[in-house]
């Protein structure tokens, strides 16, 4: 049994099928029960296989030896092994599986939404945004120090950083050599990439090389034959270059003038060859070297500039005296070089240098000192040497404290010191100067750190090591209490911020009133005083106000309890009359009621209704007039910003009919008939105003 076929034979072939539910019984497969001469590639199973009796397996249960499973992966925990490769979920998950499956096709078969909300297993996708992209990050030691997968113009998360002795990590770059473009966290990865790591050899950029102390290549007291040093050799002794480090240098002389008419050259083999004929002496070469590929570094060096190697050498005879120095423990210098000798001083095994005619000792205490007097002439060989080993520092002192201040425009303390004590403020260079300490406690200002160590002892110890001691700022009190709204939440009501019980009570507030809004509240612009005038905008919300301190020593605020939700406020004194001018119908339209009490900005709504032959109500429009006599019934309704509107109780108005004028006929006097019709009424008569 199998996920996807029972028995896949006779040359039968499974391509891009995954599969993802539950098969159980005999011979049982993730992908097919049984394989015999076929082939099953680029498919994968995360479902559950288990059998009854036979074999099982995570792609197939049984594979016979003519039978191939390639680029085929299942989950760990499916229930089977054999031909495939086992993934685990986060294997699934990251992206590996869905580019490994799609590797080596040309069409895009598989692909997975990588990230939050993404698939958590490949899927049969087209979409070339969901593509997954293989990123390998690179050392020197390990091509695969890290493999990362994202979908396309995606990006991923950087390594940590790899380390190696006497190397320092610069950057991750998209070319090797020569070093190319810097590969970030935020770049967008559009193909299938290998990034390489950057890095540098931990030494500056002119390094000394002294021939018959560092590689013992000839005796200084005589000088008879030509001198030979390699230049590898040299440059892994000046900068401490690890032995098994690859790359290599070209090296070309930029300095011999000190030789005279003596030429010293480069031989292959990068070998340095100084011919006979130099006289009693020191002698300095100075070489340019430049880089080759492969580089000194984790996959490359990334340097700013060629290196410059100093090889010296002397050439002496006669024993210079022995230095007599002596410690200056305030000054922290070895001191008693003779200003017109020089001197060859090595501190722990590394050069240093007279400064003013002293040695600084203040970065090598606690390390071995080895001094020796250079020759003066050709007459003379360097010294014995003068050595001994630096004291080190004192402990630091203990049991100080930094107090910070109580107001906010006073001092901090640092607690605990004593007269032997100096401090400074932390800076970046060490530019402060020590100041001395007084018994007990001294004052300093806040929000900093400060050094304090115990003062040098003339004669017998140098300064102690440095305290840090943290004096904080000024932290302001929060204040307490509480803060209620005093009003009616109704619109065109004032509100009113009450303190009760705030400490500190003298203390000053800012105020900041605050609407209902998207679950939460917002301010209210322009609204911070004590008093706030509800506005339209309020209708339905409800109002809270924040009071915050306005004081350097305090801090904090304090929410009010939110009102109930803002009402509209309702229209009073408005009163509706029946037009007390109201007269008989003459054909003249006429005014029904009047309204008093309302103001300017008021919007007013007539209903009017006149009553019928049957006695019911009809409608009669939405005018204020009556256009016939009759009974008349008029609602009104008042329409104010931020109220409820108000409608009053109909009103009847009754318009009676006018009385009738009536003039008579009458008739021309002294008609004479001439056979012609004639007209025998002067005026024919009229009625107005009423009925007849």
């Amino acid at each position: 049994a199998g996920g996807i076929v029972g028995d896949n034979h006779s040359g039968s072939s499974i391509k891009n099928c995954y599969y993802s539910g539950t098969v159980a019984g005999d011979d049982v497969g993730g992908i097919a029960g049984n394989n015999y001469g076929s082939s099953i590639e680029n498919c994968y199973n995360i479902g559950t296989v288990s059998k009854s009796d036979s074999y099982v397996g995570g792609i197939t249960g049984l594979n016979n030896s003519s039978g191939s499973v390639s680029n085929c992966y299942y989950l760990n925990t499916c229930g089977g092994e054999g031909a495939g490769t086992s993934k685990t979920e986060e294997e699934f998950n990251s992206g590996e599986v869905a580019w490994l499956l799609q590797n080596g096709q040309d069409e895009q078969v598989w692909g997975q939404q990588l990230g939050e909300g993404g698939d958590n297993y490949p899927v049969f996708t087209s979409d070339e945004n969901k593509k997954v992209l293989k990123v390998t990050f690179a050392t020197q030691d390990n091509e695969n120090y890290d493999i990362q997968y994202t979908n396309l113009n995606g990006t991923v998360t950087l390594p940590e950083n790899p380390t190696k002795e006497n190397y320092t990590f610069k950057k991750w770059v998209k070319t090797q050599a020569p070093v190319g473009e810097e590969f970030k966290a935020e770049t967008q990865v559009t193909e299938d990439m290998t990034v390489y790591a950057v890095g540098s050899i931990t030494f500056g950029s002119v390094g000394e090389c002294h021939l018959a102390n560092d590689l013992g290549i000839f005796n200084s007291y005589g000088y008879d034959a030509p001198i030979t040093a390699n230049l590898d050799d040299c440059m892994k002794k000046a900068f401490e270059i690890p032995e098994d480090s690859e790359g290599s240098f070209t090296y070309e002389i930029s300095d011999q003038s000190g030789l005279g008419d003596t030429v010293a050259t480069i031989e292959s083999g990068n070998t340095l060859t100084i011919p006979t004929g130099l006289k009693t002496g020191e002698y300095t070469i100075t070489i340019t070297a430049t880089e080759n590929e492969p580089q000194y570094s984790l996959m490359s060096l990334d340097s700013d500039s060629d290196l410059t190697l100093n090889v010296k050498f002397r050439i002496s005879k006669l024993l210079e005296e022995t230095p007599e120095l002596s410690i200056d423990y305030v000054n922290e210098t070895l001191t008693g070089f003779e200003s017109d000798a020089s001197y060859t001083i090595t501190a722990g095994g590394e050069y240093v240098y007279l400064e003013d005619g002293v040695l600084k000792v203040t970065n090598h205490l606690g390390k071995y000192i080895r001094v020796l007097k250079n020759p003066r002439d050709e007459n003379y060989t360097t010294s014995s040497s003068w050595s001994m080993t630096l004291p080190t520092r004192p402990a630091a002192p203990s049991d100080l404290s930094g107090v910070a201040p109580t107001t906010h425009d006073g001092n901090g303390k640092i607690t605990g010191t004593d007269t032997t004590m100096v401090y400074r403020e932390k800076t970046d260079g060490d530019t402060e100067e020590w100041q001395d300490c007084t018994d007990g406690e001294i004052e300093v200002a806040p929000n900093k750190i400060y050094e304090v160590r115990k003062k040098a002892v003339a004669e017998s110890a140098f300064a102690s090591e440095i305290k840090e001691v943290n004096v904080p700022a000024f932290t302001p009190t929060t204040i307490t209490g509480e803060v209620t709204i005093d009003g009616s939440a109704i619109f065109g009501q004032q509100l009113t911020a009450v303190t009760t019980e705030v400490v500190p009570s003298s203390i000053n507030f800012t105020y900041k009133w605050q609407r209902s809004s998207d679950g939460g509240y917002t301010d209210i612009s322009g609204a911070t005083e004590k008093t706030y005038t509800i506005t339209t905008e309020d209708i339905g919300k409800t109002i809270q106000v924040v009071i915050t301190a306005n004081d350097l020593d305090y801090t904090g605020s304090l929410t009010s309890t939110p009102t109930s939700t803002v009402e509209r406020a309702t229209i009073s004194g408005v009163s509706v009359a029946a037009n007390s001018d109201i007269k008989p119908y003459t054909g003249e339209a006429q005014t029904l009621v009047t309204v008093s009490g309302n103001e300017v900005t008021d919007t007013i709504e007539y209903k009017v209704e006149k009553k019928g032959a049957g006695e019911e109500y009809e409608d009669a429009g939405t005018e204020n007039k009556a256009t016939d006599a009759g009974t008349y019934k008029v609602t009104v309704t008042v329409k104010r910003e931020g109220h409820n509107d108000y409608t009053s109780t109909p009103t009847e108005v009754t318009i009676e009919k006018a009385d009738s004028t009536v003039v008579a006929p009458t008739a021309k006097d002294n008609l004479t008939y001439t056979g012609v019709a004639l007209e025998l009424l002067e005026n024919k008569g009229s009625a107005t105003g009423g009925e007849l």
